[in-house]
């Protein structure tokens, strides 16, 4: 092979200065050598290495600085080749520095052109050069590594990052600690510079994709794991699957993350799955749904086990705790006939780890545990954080030796110290603190003092909201969304978020979007179920109760333990329930959260007695007792159980703070009207209810934003108040089953109200299964906030409003299994920020107007029996990037779809149609 240098710009004045040498020049004085020419020559002794020498001058004189980067290129190009002309199949890799790498591009753009293609690409499209040359790398499918740097330069008497990340970041990129003159000079062949070099030779070509499944780490991350990846990614290549063990926060996931970055181009189809704990087990649609193809993220339909079947597959399994979790590795491994894929799976437990050997036989199976940081590493890590020079410095070495080497440790210490910069008396009394955890033998019990020393600066708010998220919301179905809804009527609703954000930037929990699960670490899962449990007068699990908690605390079994029981007695004594009734009424009272699961023996009478409560999610039935209600102070409500009336759990009259409510009721037949006396009710959802309609007062839920009713399968109609909801944002209908064949017959009343059009504040609405929706209403049209509409199996719709053009904001339309829907109006052509349309089953949909939309990026039509041709104006959608049409009559298409040849940026074109 042969790998080329080229240099970066000269600052140097004179014209003596060989750059060319002096930009990949390591060392000082005798120790000073080219290493490219020491180092690679060793590694790669097949190799010819050549540096490039060319004027970069920054400063310009009459004899140098005249660069014309054009100019430049066309002769090193005629160089070039006259130097490969009887090597041209030798693998050619292109290292540059600054400059360098713009060269570089520009000689590729001219290695294209000399093959007569050049012309006719800038006749088409006048595209920059990055442009250029990022079609070409498309193309031709180049491997693209570009490294950034993390530390500032010195530049005359100022100093900066002269190349930020956004401008370097392209293609797998990693950052280094390193300012921008060094990059070009490792310090050693365990550099992280130099091993990134030597993983790209030594597998030098990859496929292009889409980053769409990057895993975000800690720039510092890729440095400190150099040589863990490197062993890793040799591991790899005999092994089928790796398992990486060790104590939580010791960086088990962060390891995977960083290796499945850096390994993503090298597998046509890659998947990570994280916090796998959190799920009951792994299935196969859960796998398939997160497949990547190339790093851009398919769609279920677009994925199935034929498709993986003989292809390279990466898949990531980051935090196992269960035996189920890991079965469907071993049904890919039975079903795969590719010997290349490979799967890497972390897990505290390494017994766990070891069945994988079973599952996967006889693929090989290696067991790796990651290390503690060495001091070294634990000091750069603890300093990326920010933290200060002296007077700081002098406890750095302290904090490093008390952390032993523990990443989430050194972290959360990290930026805590970071926080309180300047204030050298906090940074006295938490060495003095380090210190005294030091003493601690348990190094559990030493872990969670060093955490909790963070948790100790909060506000008391943010305590609270600490332990809320640590005990109650992580491992359930709540959102941050539902989180920070329940707590802005506690802490404010200028502060929560603030609050949330100061967790987030002292690493007590995960950055999450508000659409997304609570997430936090399992060791800091632990200190606030620790904390929780002590947090009450009485000093047993007084705050919040769950089956794990009230098992610890208690003595009441979980649910496996509770199976033993009764498969050993036969039954549980009444004597036994009422000891565990009157241990629990004596710290009932503390109780603020409350998730009740089988077995817990919580009644609906010790609930009514939890005076404090603010939260309470129930996932076993509950049986309603007269005389007894739900606390008025609670907040966050899931109910599920037999009731028939919701005045069986509470007066709404009482619920004065309530804003989220989930109900599974399915023997609910009515709303009441004091449903409407919920004055700061935001986020509701009915589940299975057996309702016809609802009640004239629902219309008086002004707070309302977020509105759900799934499967409920007797809904027919709303009430004209239903338009009062003005600040309402999200709307979901779900009134058939899972496969439509079952809701409210089709009657004369239409399902939507003449006073829809007022839902100003609308962004998604979701239609599925409405039998009774004939046709959308005419004050659609004034639904002006509306991005996102999906209309499924509501086969009774014969038409759209003939306004429907007349949103201004919609960006998605998905209208499937609409059987009786003919074609959308002639509107529809005036939607201009519409992105993404897809129609699916709709045997008498016709398309006359698509060709107007001129924002269209993505078309999919399927299972369309009348759609005979498309419009021809197709061919003027300058963004249509994706074209996938199925299922209908090829005949007059092909005509059709050929004049798309004018669109430039179109990526992908899927032709199945029924005649092949």
């Amino acid at each position: 092979m042969d790998i080329l240098f080229f240099h970066g710009l000269n600052l140097s004045s004179t014209a003596s200065d060989d750059i060319h040498v002096s930009a990949w020049t390591s060392g000082e004085g005798s120790e000073a050598h080219l290493w490219p020419k020491t180092w690679l020559s060793q590694d790669f002794p097949r190799a010819r290495i050549l540096a490039i020498s060319y004027d970069s001058h920054l400063i310009t004189t009459a004899g140098q600085g005249r660069t014309d980067l054009h100019n430049t290129a066309e002769s090193l190009m005629t160089c070039l080749l006259m130097e490969r002309e009887e090597l041209l199949l030798r693998p050619l890799i292109l290292v540059g520095h600054c400059f360098g790498g713009v060269l570089i591009k520009q000689l590729c753009v001219h290695a294209h052109d000399r093959q007569g293609e050049g012309a006719q690409m800038e006749t088409r499209t006048e595209l920059r050069l990055h442009g250029r040359f990022d079609n070409l790398r498309r193309e031709y499918r180049w491997r693209i590594a570009s490294v950034g740097e993390l530390k500032e330069t010195e530049w005359g008497a100022s100093r900066c990052v002269m190349v930020p990340e956004a401008s370097a970041r392209y293609g797998e990129f990693t950052s280094v600690q390193a300012d921008h003159i060094s990059l070009s000079k490792p310090t050693g062949k365990d550099s992280l510079v130099y091993m990134l070099l030597m993983m790209l030779i030594e597998q030098p070509s990859s496929r292009d994709y889409t980053p769409g499944n990057e895993q975000t780490v800690p720039p510092i991350a890729s440095e400190l794991l150099a040589f863990q990846v490197e062993k890793v990614h040799r591991s790899l290549k005999s092994s089928t699957c790796l398992g990486f063990h060790g104590m939580g926060g010791i960086g088990k996931s962060t390891l995977a993350r960083v290796v499945f970055n850096r390994l993503n181009g090298e597998f046509e189809y890659s998947c990570f799955i994280s916090d796998v704990k959190l799920k009951a087990r792994i299935t196969h649609e859960d796998l398939l749904h997160a497949m990547h193809h190339y790093g851009e993220k398919m769609k279920y339909n677009e994925c199935t086990w034929g498709h993986l079947r003989g292809r390279k597959v990466l898949v990531v399994l980051d935090d196992v705790d269960k035996y189920e979790h890991l079965q469907i590795l071993g049904y890919i491994a039975s079903n795969m006939s590719s010997r290349e894929d490979r799967y890497i799976v972390t897990s505290r437990d390494v017994a766990l780890l070891g069945t994988l050997r079973s599952i996967l036989q006889p693929r090989e199976v290696e067991l790796y545990r990651v290390p503690f940081l060495d001091e070294s590493s634990a000091r750069k890590l603890l300093l990326s954080y920010g933290v200060p020079d002296p007077p700081a410095e002098e406890f750095v070495d302290r904090v490093v030796d008390v952390c032993n080497g523990l990443p989430l440790s050194l972290e959360v210490i990290g930026k805590y110290l970071h926080e309180n910069r300047g204030e050298e008396e906090i940074w006295k009394k938490s060495v003095e603190a380090l210190r005294n955890c030091a003493d601690i033998s348990n190094f559990k019990e030493r872990l969670w003092d060093i955490l909790q020393l963070s948790y100790d600066s909060l506000a008391n708010e943010a305590k609270e909201m600490f332990l809320d998220s640590s005990s109650f919301f992580v491992g359930s179905s709540w959102r941050l969304q539902e989180a920070k809804v329940a707590w802005r009527v506690h802490f404010g609703p200028d502060f929560a978020d603030d609050f949330w954000t100061c967790l987030v930037k002292k690493s007590l929990v995960n950055d999450v979007r508000d659409d997304e699960l609570i997430l936090i670490h399992e060791q800091m899962k632990d200190l606030g179920t620790k904390l929780a449990m002590g947090s009450g007068g009485g000093g047993k699990c007084s705050r919040t109760w769950n089956k794990k908690i009230l098992s610890k605390a208690l003595g009441i079994p979980t649910t496996e333990q509770h199976q033993v029981a009764m498969s050993s007695s036969g039954r549980t004594s009444r004597k036994q329930v009422i000891s565990v009734s009157r241990q629990l009424r004596e710290c009932i009272k503390d109780v603020i959260a409350l998730r009740l699961e089988e077995p817990m023996p919580i009644t609906m009478e010790d609930i009514s007695n939890m005076r404090g409560l603010r939260y309470l999610d129930s996932s076993k039935d509950l049986t309603p007792i007269p005389g007894t209600a739900i606390p008025s102070g609670v907040v966050l409500l899931r109910w599920r159980g037999q009731i028939t009336s919701i005045a069986d759990m509470f007066d709404p009259d009482q619920m004065y703070v309530l804003t989220v409510f989930h109900l599974e009721a399915p023997r609910l037949l009515e709303v009441p009207d004091s449903f409407g006396f919920l004055p700061r009710l935001q986020i509701l959802t009915f589940t299975g209810c057996k309702f016809t309609t609802l009640p004239h007062s629902f219309g008086e839920l002004l707070g309302l934003q977020h509105l759900e009713f799934t499967n409920c399968t007797e809904l027919c109609s709303l009430p004209e108040s239903f338009g009062h909801l003005s600040n309402l944002e999200f709307l979901s209908f779900s009134v058939a089953d899972m496969y439509g064949e079952k809701s409210s017959e089709a009657g004369e009343e239409n399902f939507l109200p003449a006073s829809f059009g007022d839902l100003v504040q609308l962004k998604i609405l979701i239609l599925y299964g409405c039998r009774s929706l004939h046709a959308l209403p005419e004050s659609f049209s004034k639904l002006e906030s509306l991005e996102e509409l999906r209309i499924e199996r509501c086969n009774n719709l014969l038409t759209l409003s003939d306004l429907f053009g007349e949103l201004p904001e919609l960006r998605t339309l998905d209208v499937c299994h609409c059987r009786s829907l003919p074609e959308v109006p002639v509107s529809f052509g005036t939607l201009s920020k519409l992105r993404a349309v897809r129609i699916a089953d709709c045997e008498s949909f016709r398309a006359e107007t698509l060709g107007d939309l001129v924002s269209l990026e993505s078309l999919v039509i399927s299972d369309c029996k009348s759609l005979h041709q498309l419009p021809g104006t197709l061919g003027q959608l300058s963004k249509l990037r994706k074209l996938e049409i199925c299922g209908t009559e090829a005949d007059e298409l092909r005509t059709t779809v050929s004049s798309l040849g004018n669109l430039q940026p179109l990526d992908i074109v899927r032709m199945r149609t029924v005649d092949h």
